[in-house]
């Protein structure tokens, strides 16, 4: 597989296109399978369409977006082979837009969406369901963008949301300091850029600012309340964020 050719973008959102079902396929198995990645399919598998457009981003770099514009057949070729289908989030799911998460906000990640669903069927672009091309691609993409901003509730978070772990993820909380650093010791790995792990309280103030994102993203929280020294599991209780919430209100160490 030829690895994809990177420009000097000066620090600006990247989109990396695969042209070819093998490179994508194989960069999905070695880079993508068992990773954090967010992955996005302009369609679901209801809609009845000959085409569709897949998205990639590493949560650890929401700058850079791998597409793969496709036939719809060959990206559910991909899927099942690779990935879960509890991976995937559609643009008529506003998760979607946790893809889009490096642009700053609603308007310009539409833009971006146009722009380049228009590069692909070589249409003007314009915002015209009957007669573009690209708008009735992204007729979808717009009508949830459009749901979010229309309800007043709703904050622009999907940076925050894109930094938590992809839903196929868990959070690991610890009772105390002690518990954090021999779980760190036992199961955390120093890769090639010489990072370790640091242990962080997280007090009322932090909590307000994340718990609502976790609420919504049904992510799991696990509280490990004792370090087997040894190859045997280590001992986890799982908790609901509201009942985590009471348990760090009423922390007093």
């Amino acid at each position: 597989m030829q690895k994809p050719v990177f420009v000097n973008s000066y620090n600006k959102p990247k989109f990396i296109i695969f042209d070819s079902y093998q490179d994508c396929y194989e960069w999905v198995s070695q880079e993508v399978v068992d990773e954090d990645y967010y992955i996005g399919n302009l369609y679901d598998k209801f809609m009845n369409n000959f085409f569709t457009v897949l998205f990639f981003v590493n949560r650890k770099k929401s700058d850079t977006i791998y597409v793969f514009p496709t036939t719809k057949i060959l990206a559910e070729r991909i899927i099942p082979n690779l990935l879960s289908e509890d991976e995937i989030i559609y643009s008529c799911d506003d998760a979607f837009l946790k893809i889009f998460s490096c642009f700053k906000d609603n308007i310009k990640r539409m833009e971006i969406l146009q722009w380049i669903l228009a590069f692909f069927t070589n249409s003007k672009g314009n915002y015209d369901v009957k007669n573009d091309s690209a708008s009735q691609m992204s007729f979808d993409f717009i009508r949830t963008i459009l749901n979010t901003s229309l309800d007043i509730t709703r904050k622009d978070d999907y940076k925050y949301k894109f930094a938590l772990p992809t839903n196929n993820k868990y959070l690991v909380f610890f009772f105390n300091e002690a518990i954090a650093n021999c779980w760190g010791n036992k199961h955390h790995k120093v890769n090639c850029d010489n990072n370790s792990l640091e242990v962080v309280g997280i007090d009322n103030v932090y909590w307000d600012s994340i718990k609502e994102m976790i609420i919504r993203s049904n992510i799991t929280i696990l509280v490990c309340i004792n370090v087997i020294n040894n190859n045997s599991g280590d001992e986890y209780k799982t908790f609901n964020a509201k009942i985590i919430g009471v348990m760090i209100s009423n922390f007093k160490g």
